[in-house]
This record gives C-alpha cells, sequence and structure tokens, in this order.
C-alpha cells in the first residue's frame, strides 16, 4: 500500500486535493472483507484497489453494475482442474507458468534464461481457510495445498525461505519484491528482511 500511495504522489495525486482515497482494512477480522467492498462500493468510487485474492474476489463478487463479459467470474467447475503442473502458456510476450515455487525447475521454465525487475508474490499465511476467510458466510473457499494452518513455525520458516531465495536467484540487481504476509508472520517478516540481498535491494511488504 505504500508503494501504491508512493506512486500515486509521483502521479501528482494528493489525497482531498485533487483526488479522494477510501481505506478499509480488515486486519484478522478477513470475515469483514465482503462488508468493506460493499462500502467501496456504495461510495461509487471510479477505481478499487484490492490486494490479496479474497479480497480482489469478494469486489468483484458485488452486482452494483452490469459487468462486460471479460469482467465475468466464472463459476467453478467440479470438474478437475485442467491446468496441471508444469503446464506453460505463452501470452504475447508474456509466460505464465503453473509451477511450484519452490522448485527451481519452474522458474527456469517461466523466466526462459530472463531475469526479473519486479516481483509480487502472495505466499500462504499458515492460517486456516475455514473460518477466517468467509465472505460473511455468503461464500467458502477451500483450503490451501499447503500452508493453511498445518504447519509448525520452523516447516512454514522453511518453506518461506526456500522460495524467496529463488526468487532473489532470478531476479535483477536492484529489483523491488513486494511480498504479502500476515501481519503475525514473525518469521516472514524476518525473513524479508535478512534476505535483502544485491538481488532484491528492497522489500515493500504489505500487512493483511
Amino acid at each position: 500500500m505504500v508503494a501504491l500511495f508512493d506512486g500515486l504522489r509521483d502521479a501528482g495525486y494528493i489525497d482531498r486535493q485533487n483526488v479522494v482515497i477510501e481505506t478499509r482494512f480488515a486486519g484478522e477480522m478477513l470475515d469483514r472483507i465482503g462488508e468493506f467492498a460493499n462500502e467501496l462500493v456504495a461510495l461509487n468510487c471510479d477505481v478499487i484497489f484490492a490486494a490479496g485474492p479474497y479480497a480482489i474476489h469478494e469486489a468483484t463478487e458485488i452486482k452494483q453494475a452490469p459487468l462486460l463479459p471479460e469482467d465475468t467470474v466464472p463459476e467453478l467447475s467440479a470438474e478437475p482442474p485442467i491446468t496441471k503442473r508444469g503446464d506453460l502458456c505463452s501470452l504475447d510476450a508474456h509466460r505464465l507458468c503453473c509451477g511450484d515455487a519452490r522448485d527451481e525447475r519452474a522458474y527456469d521454465a517461466l523466466m526462459n534464461g530472463a531475469r526479473a525487475d519486479f516481483v509480487f508474490t502472495d505466499p500462504p499465511y499458515n492460517v486456516r481457510i475455514d473460518g477466517h476467510v468467509s465472505g460473511l458466510g455468503r461464500i467458502r473457499h477451500r483450503e490451501f495445498e499447503m500452508a493453511s494452518g498445518e504447519m509448525s513455525e520452523a516447516e512454514y520458516t522453511t518453506l518461506l525461505e526456500k522460495v524467496f531465495r529463488l526468487m532473489c536467484a532470478h531476479t535483477e540487481n536492484g529489483s523491488i519484491r513486494s511480498s504479502a504476509l500476515h501481519k503475525r508472520s514473525e518469521e516472514g517478516w524476518a525473513l524479508s528482511a535478512r534476505l535483502r540481498t544485491p538481488r532484491a535491494t528492497m522489500a515493500e511488504t504489505a500487512q493483511i
């Protein structure tokens, strides 16, 4: 969020002068994300910026105005997912890979020898989805495949460290790495600071 506000200011947008910025922060009350999304839509905002998959989902679920076809979120099929680990898609100049962030081969396939200038990652918080992410009871999400409350602190730290080190190895010197972490994730905050290597000289970490 700090990076967003800095960018707006650099572009000449000053809160309460030439633009009005309304913010909502759910903190640990993830069941209030839907409520906050409704409030922002009721304010008739021109733009809603949501950080994290559940906030984005809640914002797009609100049907105040007709959605364009490309904005429509498809219903989740009961069939097994078509995309599988190892799939690589080319989207013009962009590449999309379905892989394991702990596996260096996934980075090699995605980057194809290039290094990233900017990374945004939203790793699981090692918090159970059931009972924490519910959209006021309207929406039910599946548990993450891993780090969904079942890991010890040591196991979760090992997971984050392996992923963060691989990200550092595949980014340019002076690149920016932005990670969304739960504010109580002391191990995540410590790792983010400790791995501020020359390959990731700035770590802008969002509190969720």
